[in-house]
């Protein structure tokens, strides 16, 4: 390739929105002998080979999972105000020609960023790969979990320096150095939680004490013991430690924990920004996010969180960008005020307190999360993870959260007794009926959107319709609250 080719190439890659590593990873594919001739045997063209490249990048590829529609894989672009921009790669021909998509998060249930290649992922290590024993995997050591106003963050590292705290996120990600007073609370030790209850115990009566000055715990013996005193400093190795004017020097490995006295709040601390979502990644860390944008070069993604923390982290370390989190609950997650059962048929067998009559309770009772025939919801030829079914006639009651707007929901007769069943379904908010039809097997599932501003209880009645009790599987497919 001459220099006014390789020249014109980077050109077209910058013109693409290729980054300069990008760049030189595809100029060295070119580079490969024969590779020109592949291009004209196959007719390839540089651009796709490019768009190709672009795409296999994980820290930019992402699917996207709507409330309401299947997921699709696209190019994350970052957002707009409460928009996702994203580019759909389907059929352009290079990356300048794919168009610009927006979406509204609150049409979005979340992001997942381990996006799988296919061609790497089922590709063996060697022609012996299928005999091969995996051997065990090491045991990683735990890794410091650090509160910093609503988010969780897993750390490879944390210490002073200048005055300030320096964390290293295990992931891989940075973060700017934070002033004294935005950590809450440094947990060492968390993997012993939920071994012991005893000490489960401990710690659960230490994090209710109110506290005037820092808290040093320390594990011994599996029991823990506190502290009152000063945190001076925080290295690698130690912390030191002021109690009634002495310095002591602890090492890490027999803290438990560190936690922080209240001091004043800053301004990002007593007016967070608004939640764009709950951001996760491979190491455990969970950040409440306001704002996240690809950095310039598009190999890293530059965070805020509410508390106002910038984070800059690689994508490929991400699992799932949450939008749901006090936007959206599902009803399923909520427990019934109360809930009653009435079989068509009066029986002693069905209404008496017996072994059977409890087995025929139990089978009837409220499906969550499940279908009675699945484990999954079946309804209009799509399975629902999230959900409720009843059966006539049942009367369920739930408490509604506050600042909930909208109950949202497909409902129809389970795909697995269609085209049987016949129901009279009615739904109420407090004494307001918001919806009272016959739901038929034969009919295709409906999608409501209820209005339940103000109300304080929902009700949902599955009655007999005229086929009695036989085949009434009423699905409540994604039911959920929303603001």
């Amino acid at each position: 390739m001459t220099y006014g080719k390789k020249m014109g190439f980077l050109i077209n890659c910058a013109q693409n929105g290729i980054s300069r590593r990008t760049a030189f990873k595809i100029f060295a594919l070119l580079s490969t002998p024969g590779i020109f001739n592949r291009l004209n045997a196959e007719e390839t063209t540089i651009s796709s080979i490019m768009q190709q490249e672009f795409l296999s990048q994980k820290n930019l590829c992402v699917n996207i999972i709507p409330i309401d529609a299947e997921p699709f894989t696209g190019i994350f672009l970052g957002f707009e105000g409460e928009e996702l921009k994203f580019r759909k790669p389907d059929s352009a021909p290079s990356l300048s020609e794919m168009p610009e998509n927006k979406i509204s998060i609150r049409k979005l249930r979340s992001i997942d960023f381990q996006v799988k290649d296919p061609a790497i992922e089922n590709t063996p290590n060697d022609s012996h790969s299928e005999n091969l024993v995996e051997s065990p995997k090491k045991k990683e050591p735990s890794h410091p979990r650090i509160m910093i106003g609503e988010s969780v963050f897993r750390a490879q590292s944390i210490f002073q320096k200048e005055g300030k705290y320096v964390i290293e996120l295990s992931s891989g990600g940075t973060m700017e150095p934070l002033l004294p007073g935005k950590i809450q609370e440094i947990l060492f030790q968390d993997e012993k939680l939920g071994q012991n209850h005893d000490l489960d115990a401990d710690w659960n009566e230490i994090q209710k004490m109110e506290m005037s000055n820092d808290l040093l715990v320390i594990l011994r013996n599996e029991k823990l013991s506190y502290y009152y005193g000063t945190i001076l400093e925080i290295t690698p190795k130690s912390v030191r430690f002021e109690q009634d004017g002495e310095s002591l020097n602890v090492k890490l490995k027999h803290i438990f924990a560190l936690r922080f006295a209240s001091q004043e709040k800053s301004a990002d601390q007593n007016s967070p920004k608004p939640l764009l979502g709950i951001l996760t990644d491979t190491a455990g860390s969970q950040i409440y996010a306001a704002q996240i944008e690809p950095d310039s070069d598009r190999e890293s993604l530059s965070v805020l969180t509410t508390g106002g923390e910038r984070v800059n982290i690689m994508p490929s370390s991400l699992k799932n960008l949450d939008f749901t989190e006090g936007r959206m609950i599902f009803l399923s997650s909520l427990k019934p005020e109360s809930i009653d059962w009435t079989p068509f048929f009066q029986t002693g067998l069905a209404t008496q307190n017996t072994s059977c009559s409890n087995l025929t309770r139990e089978f009837y009772a409220p499906k969550f999360n499940r279908g009675f025939t699945n484990s999954q919801i079946h309804l209009g030829g799509k399975k629902f993870s999230n959900g409720l079914e009843l059966c006539s006639r049942t009367i369920i009651q739930f408490r509604l959260p506050a600042q909930f707007k909208k109950f949202q929901t497909t409902l129809g007769i389970d795909d697995s007794v269609r085209p049987g069943g016949n129901a009279e379904v009615k739904i109420l908010a407090d004494e307001k009926v918001l919806f009272d039809e016959i739901v038929s097997g034969k009919d295709i599932p409906k999608v409501l959107s209820l209005d339940i501003a103000n109300a304080r209880r929902l009700t949902i009645r599955v009655d007999f319709g005229k086929d009695g009790s036989l085949s009434d599987y009423v699905a409540f497919a994604d039911a959920q609250l929303l603001k």
